[in-house]
């Protein structure tokens, strides 16, 4: 069957024009052209896709599910600058985390805080300013702190 059409292809190349069957080949070359491109641009993306997997950021806020059972609001707090896109997103995905608490930002009055640093002797200040004791800590700057008075 496929060998009858391209016979058929073939028989309908050679009764056309040579202006015709030139302008038949810069297509089939251009065409040709852009398929090679495109398969080595898509080489090229999965290539870096395969060495920089992905990391969901918020995965670092994982884990506090049982402590935080019932709390309706949890305080979040970072020594970042919360302006930027980037550290904008992070409390955005420690939010999908941690649903459904809601992480207020910037608000240490709650019961529970969420510290999230970069130095972790910024965390520990934050701690001693707004009397609280840390709960739980994991090794990627977040703590979890519990407020001794209210």
């Amino acid at each position: 069957m496929a060998f009858k059409i391209l016979e058929l292809m073939m028989k309908d190349i050679t009764s056309l024009s040579i202006k015709h069957k030139i302008i038949l080949g810069l297509i089939s070359l251009v065409s040709l052209i852009a398929l090679i491109q495109t398969s080595m641009e898509l080489r090229t993306l999965s290539q870096a896709r395969a060495a920089t997997p992905f990391f969901f950021a918020g995965n670092k806020f994982s884990g506090l599910e049982t402590i935080l059972k019932g709390e309706p609001y949890v305080g979040y707090w970072s020594d970042r600058d919360m302006a930027l896109d980037k550290n904008g997103a992070l409390f955005a995905q420690a939010q999908l985390i941690m649903a459904p608490v809601i992480l207020d930002l910037n608000n240490t009055t709650h019961r529970y805080t969420l510290l999230d640093c970069d130095d972790p002797k910024r965390a520990l200040d934050k701690i001693r300013e707004i009397s609280a004791t840390p709960v739980k800590a994991n090794n990627m700057g977040v703590v979890l702190a519990l407020r001794l008075s209210r």
